[in-house]
Formats: C-alpha cells, sequence, structure tokens
C-alpha cells in the first residue's frame, strides 16, 4: 500500500537550488508491505512478516472522525508475527504474536524491544452476533498518536518501556442494532521527563463507545445512524480532547457511493492543566511549543461530510 503526500515542502533542495513549491515535492512512501504465509481453509495456523498495523486494538468506528483509543495505542511495525484462527465464521477463537523494533526504546541502542499478543472469539447465536477480545503490547511509546512530529526526539530514548492494554467487544442484534465498545491505556506512568500531565509522569487511557442503528429508506437505500461517546485521561500532551459527544448518519443514496455526516461536540482539557511529551504531538487547542501544551478548557463543535466511492 502506497500513500501520497502532496504537502508543499519547505527548502526542498534539487541541484543545490531551493524550490517551495508542492509539485518538487511528489512524496510516494510504504505504508504496508507485508506478506501472510499460510492456507485458511487446510491450517489453523499462519504467519505474517513486513511492515504493517500490529494487532493491538480493532478501533471499529462508524463515525468519520478518528476515535481517541485509535490515536492513543495503534502501532505500526516492522514485525514477525505468528498467529491462528479457527476455521467456520462464527463461535470461532483468534489470537496473534508478534516482535519488532520499535522506534523508542530504553536502552542506550535501538533493538528488538517491542511486541504483544491479541486474542478474541467471534460468536453468533441466533440474532446475536459480535467479537470480543483484548491484547497486550510491551510498549505504546511507539504508537503513531506519540510518533507525530519528531516522536520522543530525535534519539528515541524513554526512561522505561510502557506497556498498554486493550479491551473490545461489539455486541450486534440481528441486521439493525450494534454496540460498539473499547478501552485501551497504558498500564504504568510515563517517566515525567518523557510525558506527564500536571507535573507528574502521565497514565493516558481512553474509550470509545458507539450504538449504530441500521434501516432502509427512499426504496430500500441502506442507510445508519449512530451515537457516540468517547473519553481519555492524561493525554493532554498527544492532542486528543478530553471527552466527545458524536452523532452520525450514513447512507448511499447512489450505487456504489457512501454519504455520511457527522457532528460532535468536544470537551478540551481544564485551562489550569499542563503537560509535555512527544516533540509535535501536542495539537490540542492552546499554547503547545516543543511538545509542551497548557489546556484551553473550551469546547469545540465540529461538523464533518463524507463522499466515498468504491469499487
Amino acid at each position: 500500500e502506497f500513500n501520497y503526500d502532496n504537502s508543499s515542502p519547505i527548502n526542498n533542495s534539487v541541484f543545490f537550488f531551493f524550490f517551495n513549491y508542492t509539485d518538487s515535492n511528489s512524496r510516494v512512501f510504504v505504508n504496508k508491505a507485508f506478506a501472510t504465509l499460510g492456507n485458511f481453509s487446510e491450517s489453523t495456523f499462519y504467519g505474517s512478516f513486513g511492515q504493517f498495523y500490529v494487532p493491538i486494538g480493532t478501533y471499529s468506528s462508524v463515525m468519520i472522525s478518528t476515535p481517541f483509543t485509535k490515536i492513543l495505542t495503534r502501532t505500526k511495525g516492522r514485525s514477525a508475527l505468528v498467529g491462528f484462527q479457527q476455521q467456520g465464521e462464527c463461535n470461532t477463537f483468534y489470537g496473534a504474536a508478534y516482535i519488532f523494533r520499535g522506534d523508542s526504546h530504553a536502552a542506550s541502542v535501538s533493538k528488538i524491544n517491542n511486541g504483544g499478543v491479541n486474542v478474541g472469539y467471534k460468536y453468533k447465536y441466533g440474532p446475536i452476533n459480535g467479537d470480543f477480545g483484548g491484547g497486550l503490547i510491551a510498549n505504546i511509546a511507539d504508537s503513531g498518536g506519540m510518533q507525530i512530529g519528531n516522536g520522543f526526539s530525535s534519539f528515541e530514548q524513554i526512561s522505561h518501556r510502557v506497556p498498554g492494554i486493550d479491551v473490545r467487544g461489539v455486541f450486534g442484534i440481528g441486521d439493525n442494532i450494534d454496540f460498539i465498545g473499547e478501552f485501551v491505556g497504558a498500564t504504568t506512568a510515563f517517566s515525567a521527563s518523557d510525558m506527564s500531565y500536571n507535573g507528574n509522569g502521565a497514565k493516558p487511557w481512553a474509550l470509545d463507545f458507539e450504538a449504530a442503528y441500521t434501516f432502509t429508506i427512499l426504496n430500500d437505500r441502506p442507510s445508519t445512524v449512530a451515537l457516540g461517546y468517547q473519553q481519555s485521561y492524561q493525554a493532554l500532551s498527544l492532542g486528543i480532547p478530553l471527552s466527545r459527544y458524536a452523532a452520525v448518519m450514513t447512507t448511499s443514496l447512489l450505487r456504489n457511493t457512501l454519504q455520511s455526516l457527522e457532528f460532535h461536540h468536544d470537551r478540551n482539557y481544564a485551562a489550569s492543566s499542563t503537560g509535555n511529551g512527544p516533540v509535535g504531538a501536542a495539537t490540542t487547542p492552546g499554547a503547545c511549543t516543543s511538545g509542551s501544551c497548557t489546556a484551553t478548557g473550551k469546547g469545540d463543535n465540529v461538523i464533518l461530510a463524507s463522499f466515498d466511492y468504491y469499487f
């Protein structure tokens, strides 16, 4: 999977000349590249290696906006993974274990220092269906939300690793009603010199709850309405609001398309709150410089619209 970055470069050097226009940038980079070895019709076990998002959290959501849980712990690594998946579409167990060398490290040199496990169970009993599970990762400092900008300085050395945990569940009733819940967070606090909240080592966590109802409108156009609530804790320096109330409606008015409209209200951390963390990660409205942030205590109202075409 390739991504294209068309942002305007700053002092982009080409043959000793400097250009600040987008066409000279043209950054195409590999987002994911991996291979999976296995035969799911013959064997329960498989293996994967390459660059991919390791299985810590699933971040299921019907919202347009990115959930707090995904910002906090979704982690990409150049990893080796072994897993199992029972045959069958329902009432089956699955799991995986993985290792990789993270960007951050507590030792004086970077080495293979991160990994984790993920387990879950898919079920269907009459009209009741869903998926629940959980996972552990050795160090959440390697998550994408903590590696924005320069991460933990150019050396990425932190005082100690901070393990993370994920607990999740999806519960459905028939084809119309779905409930989503997920909790992710640190199991120990960061050193105050690496990430702090109000002068102490931060121990961030986040949760997401959503309820969705699916129906049809305008001659059987499939549609969904959903409500959601999200909460974070001690995550000021990661640019995550304190809480969010959200509502979304999605429909398909044209074939092979999806249209969505979302409204959400964010409540930011109190104006008296302060925090420091990964350099460049702080994006919460307020005074944020070199990873140091003070909150505003104000709320924000946001409207998002999305039009998707798939093939």
